[in-house]
């Protein structure tokens, strides 16, 4: 199947991938949840945000291979024949011969490397909203945590698409438009997770990617964030180089049940 994505700056200058992943535009502010953990503070040190593989998720169903199907036509496996022949291997008009009577010969043999293909890309997940407590309970460490704030127009080189939530499994199939598959595959959730309101960044491969420090823009510590975690945070980030960095913190509201959200002054 090769590599999932293109390039960031290949694709964002393409209008079908505007329409089609980020159909609103970027918004104005990424909200990114975190545990306070010595990862964290190396991160805000060497300015990087962690991708994962996606088989760390916690829905079964994200980023499902099933949403793909490979229904190849004649015209596709002679491009695949061609683009993928090696000098010196069985002569590739018995090659196109041969797969263009069996098709699902390969249809397998993609299926088969489709697992390492989804697990060599790299996520990082957004949310656009930093009230939901739902939010702050599961990827804040239980509101002891942390949200930090992005200005993904700082940095262009992040490539980011909004994850579409749906009740409807349609598979598309690769071969119509691979490009379009592969991200729609990489970027389709159930309903069940709408509450979410993910946009992702997809990197070509899992582990560390830099941003630029003039994309953090605020942190935003949990209604029971420790004082100590609070001024070891502060203390990371001055220390490293970031530039008018807001403190908030949030707080729970006495007559409902939203939190509220007030500003800290930094030491």
């Amino acid at each position: 199947m090769g590599t999932a994505v293109d390039s960031p700056d290949k694709l964002t200058r393409q209008g079908w991938f505007m329409q089609e992943f980020l159909p609103d535009g970027l918004p104005q502010k990424f909200y990114k949840f975190s545990a306070i953990n010595p990862n964290l503070h190396i991160s805000l040190k060497d300015g990087y945000l962690w991708h994962s593989r996606p088989s760390t998720f916690n829905d079964p169903f994200d980023c499902y291979k099933h949403l793909l199907k490979f229904e190849p036509t004649e015209n596709d496996v002679i491009e695949f024949c061609t683009r993928n022949y090696t000098t010196g291997e069985i002569p590739l008009e018995k090659q196109i011969a041969y797969l263009v009577q069996n098709p699902h010969k390969l249809a397998d043999a993609q299926w088969k490397s489709m697992d390492d293909t989804i697990n060599g890309q790299g996520i990082c997940c957004f949310t656009e909203n930093f009230q939901n407590t739902l939010m702050w309970s599961h990827y804040a460490a239980n509101h002891s945590g942390l949200c930090l704030v992005f200005n993904p127009y700082m940095d262009i080189s992040l490539f980011v698409v909004k994850v579409r939530y749906t009740d409807d499994f349609v598979p598309r199939n690769y071969y119509e438009n691979n490009r379009v598959g592969a991200l729609v595959m990489l970027s389709t959730k159930s309903n069940d997770w709408a509450y979410e309101q993910e946009y992702r960044s997809i990197s070509a491969t899992p582990g560390t990617n830099a941003f630029k420090k003039e994309m953090l823009t605020e942190v935003i510590f949990g209604c029971k964030t420790t004082q100590e975690e609070i001024f070891a945070i502060m203390n990371t980030i001055e220390n490293a180089g970031y530039k008018n960095v807001e403190y908030t913190r949030a707080f729970t509201e006495t007559n409902s049940f939203k939190l509220g959200f007030k500003p800290l002054l930094p030491f």
